[in-house]
């Protein structure tokens, strides 16, 4: 019941574990992303994939939102948005600290999750 409210206010995560729960949405695990994030990889790469994925206890759900290019995709432009948005704004902050905002710097990707994180709860429309 918590699920179906959930996804009544665009909630992606909970709509997408609702799904599998009524075997409406399917775990491909050739749907898969490589490292690149955009194309699929090798067939022995997708296995190792999913085993990574396992081992880090992420749900059905949360491993088709990040990793699963026919289901996150429909999220880029919101994740893409949002960070575009908000990059001036840091670059400010970290200038101001006497840093620079290294687009290689390991915790753009935990910016990143923010971003994406507010696209799927919101139901991509930020």
């Amino acid at each position: 019941e918590w699920l179906a409210k959930a996804v009544s206010r665009g909630h992606s995560l909970a709509n997408l574990s609702l799904g599998l729960l009524q075997g409406v949405v399917k775990r491909e695990l050739g749907a898969v992303v490589s490292k690149d994030g955009l194309h699929g990889p090798f067939p022995w790469a997708s296995m190792m994939i999913q085993i990574h994925l396992e081992s880090l206890g992420l749900s059905p759900a949360l491993q088709l939102l990040l990793l699963n290019g026919e289901v996150s995709g429909s999220f880029d432009e919101c994740t893409r948005s949002h960070q575009e948005k908000h990059m001036p704004m840091w670059q400010q902050e970290h200038k101001t600290r006497g840093m620079e905002y290294g687009p290689f710097q390991g915790y753009r990707f935990r910016s990143w999750w923010h971003s994406a994180m507010d696209c799927w709860l919101g139901g991509g429309q930020r």
